[in-house]
């Protein structure tokens, strides 16, 4: 995708450079993060039951 980011075919000219850095492989630009969506988190409840912290749930 380098060609077209510098032949200006895609402009990322306002594009700040943590959601372009993700798509950088080797130096060579393979994607594009398109934004965020949602976020998530996975964990062990059995590490956690282990350390003593309990597991607070949310409606």
């Amino acid at each position: 995708m380098d060609d077209f980011v510098k032949n200006n075919v895609i402009n990322l000219k306002d594009v700040a450079p943590n959601y372009i850095k993700p798509g950088i492989v080797n130096g060579k630009l393979y994607g594009i993060n398109l934004g965020l969506n949602a976020l998530g988190l996975v964990y062990d409840p059995e590490i956690f039951k282990q350390a003593g912290i309990p597991i607070l749930r949310f409606p």
